[in-house]
Formats: structure tokens, sequence, C-alpha cells
């Protein structure tokens, strides 16, 4: 084996090396965050309100942060000790994060959790996203809560299908188990 090749072509500009350093700390206050809501049992699908960090970066940074922890805002600076906010530092960044779940994050996690288990049902079928746009009668038959006829609803919807009445019908048959 031989050594990573040294030359001048490879070697990063100054907005590279800045670039590449608050990446790390972005991926820092990510892995942070992650351990801090392992600690108290919030699962990464419930979505929380807010995350504190101490250390300033910028707003797109802020907003990666959001998207990867599943937190509403993420402000920079301290926050005073409270009974449901749980602090943590690493690699010199304290991070707090605000558990309190309220009703309308609860709902909002439960939406989240019953998509990616009609997801996994549709994943067993044998369907593609495109072939099963609601619950068919194959899933509602065979042991499925009949939340998941409301989430495939809420999904239609977001994704702008908006027609009124029955199923989506599929377009393949479910593989034979689903037939017994």
């Amino acid at each position: 084996l031989t050594l990573w090749p040294r030359s001048a072509a490879l070697r990063l500009k100054p907005s590279e090396t800045k670039l590449l350093n608050t990446m790390a700390v972005v991926r820092s206050v990510v892995s942070t965050t992650h351990t801090l809501r392992a600690t108290s049992g919030v699962k990464v699908r419930q979505p929380l309100q807010q995350l504190w960090i101490s250390r300033s970066l910028p707003q797109n940074c802020l907003d990666i942060i959001a998207e990867e922890t599943n937190v509403k805002i993420v402000s920079i600076g301290a926050v005073e000790a409270q009974p449901f906010i749980m602090t943590l530092e690493a690699d010199g960044i304290t991070v707090a994060l605000d558990t309190t779940v309220n009703e309308t994050l609860k709902r909002e996690g439960l939406a989240r959790e019953l998509i990616r288990q009609l997801n996994g049902l549709r994943k067993r079928m044998g369907l593609t996203i495109k072939e099963c746009t609601a619950p068919t009668a194959a899933m509602l038959g065979h042991g499925c809560a009949a939340q998941h006829v409301l989430i495939a609803l809420m999904v239609r919807n977001r994704e702008g299908h908006h027609e009124r009445g029955g199923v989506v019908a599929r377009t393949r048959k479910p593989p034979h188990h689903f037939n017994e």
C-alpha cells in the first residue's frame, strides 16, 4: 500500500477548510442532540420545540441542525436550567434541548410514526409509493390499524392529492401471504 498522495492540487483553500470546520461543529451538535434524545427517551421521529447551542453558526447550518434533529427552533445562546431542558457539552459546545412534548408536537410525532408504519407495510407488500397512495382493502384486512387510513389521506393531501372518497387502487397484487 502507498500513502495518500500529497500534492499542491490536493491542498484545501481557506474557504474549504472553514466550511469543513463549520460542518464538523454541525455534526457535533447533531450527535450531541441525538445523545440527549436517547438519554431522555425521546425518539428522533418525535418533533421537539427548541434547541440551544452555545456557538454561533450561519443560518443555513442552523437549518441543517433543525432538520437533522427534528427540532422546530435552533437558537444560539445560553439557557437557564429548567425541569424539561437537558444540557450536554461536547467538543467545547454546550447543547440544551427542550424535551417538552405538547399536544401539537405529540400529534405530529404520532403522524410520523404512523406514516413510517404504513410505509413499512407497503414495502412488505412489494408496492412502490406510486402504486399505493392510500391503504388498500388487503392492507386493512390483515391486522393494519384503521389509523393508517387517516395517515394515508394526510400524506395524499400533503402531496397535492385531493380526490374524495374511496381508496386508490393498487396496480399489482400483494404477495401471496396477504391473500391467505
